[in-house]
């Protein structure tokens, strides 16, 4: 969305938490499945790393057009999320893999 000085603004469609802060967790189930960050899939509860996830995921889709995990049967695709890792091809710049690697660790290190 764009502001009224034109400026981008990702926002969530009402999916957000009032006061939820950095350490808080989670355990709602929201959102398309195939931006979901693994551990919302895991039962144990999420920070806002899923946010850090679901951008990286939304950055691979708008340069490649297609999403990293895709498949129409849904336990394929959450064992996907869960268990694959995000194929980067060659022609994407070594800072573009980076970014999309650090919003997918930041999952992993808030996980840890």
């Amino acid at each position: 969305m764009l502001d009224q000085g034109g400026y981008l603004k990702i926002i969530d469609f009402g999916l957000s938490k009032d006061r939820f802060g950095y350490t808080d967790r989670t355990n709602a189930i929201c959102g398309t499945r195939t931006y979901m960050a693994p551990e919302m899939f895991m039962n144990i509860g999420y920070g806002m790393a899923a946010d850090w996830w679901a951008l990286g995921i939304s950055i691979y889709a708008m340069l490649m057009y297609e999403l990293p995990f895709n498949n129409e049967d849904q336990n394929e695709l959450v064992n996907s999320i869960l268990y694959d890792e995000i194929e980067l091809p060659e022609e994407l710049s070594e800072d573009v893999c980076k970014l999309i690697y650090e919003c997918s660790l930041v999952v992993v290190l808030a996980f840890n």
